[in-house]
């Protein structure tokens, strides 16, 4: 590859020719495995954009649940109940829009 170093102020760059880099051979997938990648690449952006869909909804469920407890807090500190993390929050599947078995 020395061939190819035409100038550099470090040893980490390395300049090209411009021939030396067009006439390198650059291997391509064919047309069937680029069609294959591309929708394995697709399913992948697909999957992403419903993750970060349902962080959005779970965000939203999470400042709804604090509004909720802070708001229930300030006006009836009478009958306020400490949360406990062991115990379930009435609604919050339903809420964040999740469906199965409820089994956690």
């Amino acid at each position: 590859m020395d061939h190819a170093r035409t100038t550099g102020m470090a040893e980490s760059q390395v300049n090209f020719a411009n021939d030396v880099l067009l006439n390198t051979e650059v291997n391509v997938p064919s047309l069937a495995e680029q069609i294959r990648i591309a929708a394995v690449l697709n399913a992948a952006d697909h999957t992403i954009a419903k993750t970060e869909a349902m962080i959005a909804k779970l965000k939203q469920v999470h400042a709804g649940l604090l509004h909720d407890l802070l708001t229930a807090a300030s006006t009836n500190t009478a009958n306020s109940v400490t949360p406990s993390p062991t115990r379930a929050v009435p609604g919050l599947a339903a809420r964040a829009g999740f469906r199965g078995s409820g089994r956690c």
